[in-house]
Order: structure tokens, then sequence, then C-alpha cells
């Protein structure tokens, strides 16, 4: 007699904190996609560049360095403010 409230507290303990998570996705997954953005538009980034710098110095950014920073300038322009 006293194991079923036992076996149901649980059961609740268990499951409680998916359950909720769950309902949160079903609530807010269609409303989402209106305030995340979808993502960055990198376009036309080229293999690498080479500059100046006012010291004298050689600066060299690749490929990859470059990629970051047009992400960064994307999202930047896309927020509010910024």
């Amino acid at each position: 007699m006293h194991r079923i409230p036992i076996v149901v507290g649980l059961v609740a303990v268990l499951i409680g904190p998916s359950a909720v998570l769950a309902g949160l996705v079903l609530v807010l997954g269609r409303t989402a996609g209106t305030w995340c953005p979808t993502g960055p538009a990198v376009v036309q980034v080229p293999d690498g560049l080479v500059a100046r710098a006012a010291d004298g110095q050689l600066v060299r950014l690749n490929r990859v360095q470059l990629t970051h920073a047009a992400t960064i300038i994307t999202i930047g322009a896309r927020t509010e403010g910024v």
C-alpha cells in the first residue's frame, strides 16, 4: 500500500522535467523562427589578405579568419543599434 505513492512520486520526479521541456518545445517551437536569426550570409570571401599596419608590420589573414570576420559583420549588420 505504501509502495504506490512512492512509485508515483519517483515517476513524477524522473519524467516531470522531460514533460515540461517537451511542453515548452511545443509552445515555443513555432515562434522561435520569428526571432532567431536564420544564419549569416557570407558571400565572396577571398582566400587570403595581406595588409600593412601603421607601424609597417605586415598582417596576413587566411580564409578562415576572413570568414569569421565576415560572419561577425553580417550578424552585426542585422542587429539593431550596432
